[in-house]
């Protein structure tokens, strides 16, 4: 994809992150997304986190909220929705995920599989393109799937989480950011969803 392409559909996706802010969408859907999860019983939760590589955004993702979950209440695992299963974790992610405490030195990306969806209580996407694939793969999942980006709003972050493969460090560090924002309050979150 072309610099020109690639541009418009940062453009394009931010613009529609706004919308969705400035309509109030992420406060209403995204408490009714967790109170749905938060009343999952009887079995572990199950979190899935899609980016479209899976080599830095939802790898990192995972792991952090491994981190701070019980692992014998939530299964959490990632994938990409546009990659090839089992390539290593993108250099600089690696470099950076490593100063916040993140180690994606065992990462190996997984593409999605259509049926891996039906398996999963909460799906996390980075950006609104995300939900056009899970749209085109025919996925029910949507009702289950949250743009991520919106828990860090409150932050001062936008809703889109940009992707930062192919950019310098600086652009990994602004994303692990804005990623660790969005982590801390969706666990603030989780532990207590509003009624």
């Amino acid at each position: 994809m072309n610099y020109r392409v690639r541009k418009l559909w940062f453009v394009s996706y931010n613009l529609v992150g706004s919308v969705f802010e400035a309509l109030g969408f992420s406060a209403f859907w995204y408490r009714r997304q967790l109170r749905r999860f938060a009343e999952v019983g009887g079995r572990k939760k199950s979190i899935l986190v899609l980016c479209h590589g899976n080599i830095c955004r939802s790898p990192y993702v995972e792991l952090l909220l491994r981190k701070s979950l019980d692992a014998s209440a939530f299964e959490i695992r990632s994938a990409g929705l546009r990659t090839t299963s089992g390539k290593p974790a993108d250099a600089s992610a690696l470099r950076v995920a490593e100063g916040h405490d993140i180690d994606l030195s065992a990462h190996s990306t997984k593409q999605i599989e259509k049926e891996e969806l039906g398996g999963a209580d909460l799906i996390l996407v980075m950006d609104p393109t995300h939900l056009r694939y899970l749209k085109e793969m025919g996925a029910s999942a949507l009702q289950r799937t949250v743009l991520f980006g919106a828990f860090s709003l409150g932050a001062g972050f936008s809703m889109v989480i940009s992707d930062p493969y192919g950019k310098p460090d600086e652009a990994f560090q602004e994303c692990y950011r804005h990623l660790n924002a969005a982590s801390a309050s969706f666990l603030s979150l989780l532990s207590a969803p509003e009624k």
